[in-house]
């Protein structure tokens, strides 16, 4: 499961096995008692970009995830359509690697179709098919003088 900090009380995890990824808030103040956001992000498989829960197991296998720390806006751009349905490039908020072999990236602003804008992910790198026994399991970016490195 794979887990990314956001700001001061809130934490992405990549819900493996059930093809989600979900938001957390965890209160400022005792007890600290972690609730699940509205912030919930399908996770497709190759060959399915808007593919729907139930079954869980028909969709994708989110592991490793990233918040893009790239402040490039022409860096990790996914292409899905907006609110309007108007095709178009945005720069992925989060991404994730999952045990399909693809990395899926996420924008709040854009979806596989106009139903799934801001609810699901787009596919940008698919690996399921050129190698067959690949596992995407983890991400990592780091910032080193300005650069952004990725694994």
């Amino acid at each position: 499961m794979g887990r990314r900090r956001i700001g001061d009380r809130r934490f992405w995890v990549s819900d493996n096995g059930s093809s989600l990824s979900t938001t957390y808030i965890v209160p400022a103040s005792p007890p600290p008692l972690i609730t699940p956001s509205t912030i919930v992000v399908n996770i497709p498989p190759p060959g399915n970009p808007t593919c729907t829960i139930p079954p869980a197991s028909a969709c994708g296998t989110p592991t490793g995830l990233v918040f893009n720390i790239d402040s490039v806006a022409s860096d990790f751009l996914i292409q899905g359509v907006n609110a309007m349905g108007v095709t178009t490039k945005a720069r992925a908020q989060f991404i994730w690697a999952t045990e399909d072999g693809t990395i899926v990236g996420w924008n709040s602003t854009i979806g596989p179709t106009v139903a799934t804008v801001g609810k699901a992910g787009i596919i940008a790198v698919d690996n399921s098919r050129a190698f067959s026994a690949r596992l995407e399991s983890g991400d990592s970016l780091g910032l080193v003088d300005a650069r952004v490195y990725r694994h």
